[in-house]
């Protein structure tokens, strides 16, 4: 069973993970952040993000993550993120604040239920994963993800 955990979470993990920066710690959600760029061009935050994966908090046995691409695409106001083998649908408003329904992910007895919460702005991709998990173990764990623009 762990073996199985551990396969299914490093096909998740990157998508498991939370962006963060010095001025967000890991354990929290990050801020709104313009998605405008800091010369004010809007630009398109579609397009691949390097995306450095980190389990920030758990109360869960047996989870581990790693980094993995995420590629954002955006038509209109949805936002969808697909990482490695998992895709996220959900808003991005003006700000480049956006949140994702849950995704649901069964692993041996173990149902994952994950939801991502974040912002795009200046080529750089950071938010928070939070997994609520029921079935063999009832937990919860938060993956950060921090990626930058290919």
């Amino acid at each position: 069973m762990r073996a199985a955990l551990v396969l299914v979470l490093v096909l998740l993990g990157v998508s498991l993970t939370a962006c963060n920066d010095d001025d967000n710690p890991p354990d929290t959600e990050p801020s709104a952040t313009s998605a405008t760029s800091a010369t004010g061009d809007p630009g398109d935050p579609s397009g691949t993000y390097e995306t450095r994966v980190a389990l920030t908090g758990t109360t869960c046995a047996g989870i581990e993550v790693e980094d993995q691409s995420t590629v954002v695409d955006l038509a209109g106001g949805t936002v969808t993120l697909t990482h490695g083998p998992l895709t996220y649908t959900g808003t991005l408003n003006a700000q480049g604040a956006f949140t994702t329904e849950p995704v649901q992910v069964d692993v041996g007895p173990d149902t994952h239920r994950l939801a991502v919460a974040g912002s795009l702005h200046d080529e750089r991709l950071e938010a928070v994963v939070t997994a609520h998990v029921t079935g063999g173990q009832t937990c919860d764990y938060q993956v950060s993800w921090r990626g930058s623009k290919r």
